[in-house]
């Protein structure tokens, strides 16, 4: 006994990771965080070069002391393939060194690019980015001027995604150029750049599927620019626009082929004619959409909405309210639905403390909720008496609805269980429908 019990221990203190294979080993490395992987070469000679056949490389100058020395050593020792490379300045490095770095991972035929720079030096990015044939993914934040490369070519023959974040678009043509050499190109987020001297920002690929635009408002108005898509197999948009510094020709003439939406565009001065443009272009084939109160609220103090076009793939709708929504709000509301005779779905969420104070329930029933609505979601309401309205007037009509569900914030007079009291004193319109109140 004393022998099998002496062979367990010496089984228990072997280094079994140290005898898996290159391939195993250099996979769990991968999966760390680059400067544990580079301290794990102080293990053992076994271990000591283990580190440069990552796939993953991370550089990150909040998490390392003498962080470009370290860099340094981390570019120039690694000698594999590179599948993934995130660089993170938080503070002012040398330009050069960001070059070359970013240049050596795509001379590791890198297959994603994540880079962040918040180092209050504007940086262009390397020209052999644009010809790195290699590269599926590529994501940039903070200081880069994005201009015409240099040598006017780009080839990213495997680039499916691309993902811009405070950047600084300084040519017309840059996103053409772009994208003229990213033929398999399937989805693009632009957050909060700045379209410095631009007169136009158009998007143009036949193969994009999904597109998400925050626009840098007041950089845009300050300069009039415009912008223009040109995607005629798009499924997904979203859309934030603070001041709605759209073109009339918005789309370029084709057939949508969106899907689903987000809409947040538009403000107290937005011109309602490219809103309503905007919704109509979509309404043939959106079938899930969500709308902010500034996009349609423009719509309705114009008294414009008669304008709209029908939505009869529409089967999911969600609107935010906000607090002071006034009645010309909710009459627009009233002819969304009735231009949606299939919707399913409907959520109405509050903006704010929401009490609904102009809300007056409408002349007729629009036909979603006769026959095809069987979800039903108020969030985020009080329990004032023109909300309980608004709740009834919807259980009365809503003849096939299955789930009704209130987010509730009420009022520290009013209860949850007030409010079920009060719903059930009269005739749902639906027999089968679930109340949830939260």
């Amino acid at each position: 006994m004393a022998g099998v019990a002496s062979e367990c221990a010496n089984n228990e203190d072997k280094d079994r990771i140290s005898t898996l294979a290159d391939g195993i080993l250099t996979h769990i490395l991968s999966l760390l965080p680059t400067k544990d992987a580079v301290m794990t070469s102080l293990l053992s000679r076994r271990w000591r070069s283990a580190w440069t056949c990552v796939t993953n490389v991370e550089l990150d100058d909040s998490k390392v002391s003498n962080f470009e020395m370290f860099a340094e050593r981390v570019m120039s020792v690694h000698d594999a393939r590179i599948k993934k490379f995130t660089l993170r300045c938080n503070d002012w490095h040398n330009s050069q060194l960001i070059h070359q770095w970013i240049s050596t991972a795509v001379m590791r035929n890198v297959a994603e690019l994540d880079i962040s720079l918040l180092t209050f030096e504007m940086i262009n990015l390397p020209d052999c980015v644009y010809t790195c044939e290699s590269l599926e993914v590529l994501k940039l934040a903070g200081w880069f001027a994005l201009e015409v490369p240099d040598s006017k070519v780009v080839s990213l023959k495997r680039l499916k995604f691309l993902s811009f974040s405070w950047l600084q678009i300084k040519d017309d043509s840059y996103m053409t150029l772009l994208l003229s050499g990213c033929p398999v190109i399937e989805e693009i987020h632009i957050y909060k750049s700045m379209w410095e001297g631009l007169s136009t920002f158009s998007v143009c690929s036949p193969s994009l599927q999904r597109l998400s635009v925050d626009i840098e408002g007041r950089q845009v108005a300050s300069k009039h620019c415009t912008f223009v898509l040109d995607v005629p197999n798009l499924k997904y948009l979203a859309l934030i626009n603070d001041v709605m510094a759209l073109s009339e020709n918005y789309f370029e003439e084709q057939a949508s082929s969106i899907v689903s939406a987000s809409l947040q565009v538009g403000n107290w001065v937005s011109p309602v004619p490219v809103i309503v443009k905007l919704l109509n272009h979509i309404s043939s084939t959106v079938n899930d959409l969500w709308i902010s109160y500034s996009t349609l609220e423009p719509i309705g103090r114009a008294n414009d909405y008669a304008q709209l076009a029908a939505f009869n793939n529409l089967e999911y709708l969600k609107l935010e309210v906000e607090s002071f929504a006034a009645s010309h709000y909710w009459s627009v509301v009233h002819h969304l639905l009735q231009l949606s005779p299939n919707l399913k779905l409907l959520v109405l969420t509050a903006k704010g403390f929401a009490s609904f104070a102009e809300w007056h329930q409408p002349d007729d029933v629009a036909e979603c909720l006769l026959s095809n609505l069987v979800t039903l979601k108020v969030q985020g309401v009080d329990g004032e008496d023109r909300v309980m309205e608004l709740i009834e007037y919807y259980l009365r009509n809503a003849m096939v609805l299955n789930q009704m569900y209130i987010s509730s914030r009420v009022l520290p007079e009013v209860g949850n269980d007030q409010i079920q009291e009060r719903l059930s004193a009269f005739a749902w319109g639906s027999s089968t429908c679930q109340l949830t109140i939260s």
